[in-house]
This record gives C-alpha cells, sequence and structure tokens, in this order.
C-alpha cells in the first residue's frame, strides 16, 4: 500500500478533522495486514497510527470510539501528528468548537485526568474564550447592582441613625442652629 492508500486507512480509522469525527471513525476493522515501511518515515508513522488504531477497535471493544477521542483529540502532540499526516491545519482550540460550552469543564476535567497538567494547561488557554462565554453577563451585572444597591441602602440607613442624634441635639443648641441657616 502507497501513501494514499495508507492517508485513506488512517483516515477511515482515526480522522482527526473533528472530535465528531473521530468519534464517528471505523471501530469495526480489527485486524489489518501491512508492509513495513521502515525506510521512509512519514509512512512508517502513518501505519504506526493506523495500528494503533486497530489496537484501541481491539482492546476497547465496548467504546472504542472513546479511546481513540481521548487518546487522539484530547492529546495535543499526538492531534499535531495525526493533524500532520492528514493535512489538516492543526490548533489546540479548535477542536473545542464542536462541544456544547456546558461540557468543557467536564472534557477539560478528563484531559487533566488523562494527560497530566501540562496538557490540561493549553487545552485551558485555548478554550478560555469558550469558558468566559457561558457566563451570562446581563444577569452577572444586575446580580452585582442588586448586591451594590443593597449595600447603599443599608449605608445610608446606618448613616441616618448616627446623624439623627446630632440633628436633634443641634436644634437645641442656638450655635449649631445658627450655622444650619447659614449654610
Amino acid at each position: 500500500i502507497k501513501e494514499k492508500g495508507l492517508m485513506a486507512f488512517l483516515k477511515l480509522l482515526n480522522d482527526v478533522s473533528s472530535i465528531e469525527s473521530t468519534y464517528n471513525s471505523n471501530h469495526t476493522l480489527k485486524t489489518l495486514s501491512l508492509s513495513p515501511h521502515s525506510n521512509n518515515a512519514p509512512l512508517w508513522e502513518m501505519q504506526h497510527h493506523i495500528m494503533s488504531a486497530i489496537q484501541i477497535n481491539v482492546g476497547f471493544s465496548n467504546a472504542p470510539h472513546r479511546e481513540k477521542t481521548r487518546r487522539t483529540q484530547l492529546n495535543s502532540s499526538t492531534r499535531m501528528k495525526l493533524c500532520r499526516l492528514q493535512g489538516i491545519d492543526y490548533s489546540y482550540n479548535n477542536i473545542f468548537a464542536d462541544i456544547d460550552p456546558t461540557l468543557l469543564p467536564d472534557v477539560l476535567a478528563l484531559v487533566g485526568e488523562k494527560h497530566g497538567q501540562s496538557e490540561l494547561y493549553s487545552a485551558l488557554v485555548a478554550t478560555a474564550p469558550d469558558l468566559t462565554s457561558l457566563i451570562n453577563r446581563k444577569a452577572m451585572l444586575e446580580n452585582t447592582l442588586a448586591v451594590k444597591r443593597a449595600h447603599v441602602a443599608a449605608l445610608t440607613a446606618e448613616y441616618s441613625k448616627h446623624t439623627a442624634p446630632l440633628l436633634l441635639s443641634s436644634s437645641a443648641n442656638p450655635l449649631i442652629l445658627q450655622l444650619n441657616v447659614l449654610s
């Protein structure tokens, strides 16, 4: 099998153009016999990833789609290699474009759990704009305004409580009364 054939098998078994494509890649192919391409590094690398995908199909027969997604989409170095091999523009943050933003915290937790802190950091940097878009800014501002208004009302009540005795005593003191009239 030449390069185009290997590319076809690679995309069939593990298409990394999106998480959904990886999830929907072929998970039933469990055997494939290939001639070694030890003298051609890109062809050898394609074969390696093809055989890895087949091993996942065999070893994770209950959920190979999840395992392929976890190993290839949520691991930036593996994804970068597969994107290069499949002729796909690599960008860490574009893998999260297809994910419902409310699921991102769970996906990020999985990244940190399965691939470590440095991979989690890369994922967080890439997804920060999407995570902040989850905030309902209008509701947050309305809530902040309500809290601030309540605080102003409490301060006004306390101010009135402390100044009321002064106002009463000023009406009995002619000097304070005269200052009040002048101002």
